[in-house]
């Protein structure tokens, strides 16, 4: 996994708050991934994941 550092020049932060039970499934998703990502990057993963199967 890469280094956290200066964000790359076209990426936007976006804050969500989630409530707890969602924090909870996203953690143990976090835990089926061999690299076991941070959330953010857990966060990424399933939005393309998920934009991937809406394009086929």
């Amino acid at each position: 996994m890469k280094k956290a550092g200066r964000p790359k020049k076209e990426t936007e932060q976006v804050c969500v708050r989630c409530e707890m039970d969602l924090i909870n499934a996203l953690d143990s998703l976090r835990d089926q991934e061999e690299d076991q990502p941070n959330r953010p990057e857990m966060v990424r993963r399933i939005i393309e994941r998920y934009l991937e199967d809406q394009n086929g």
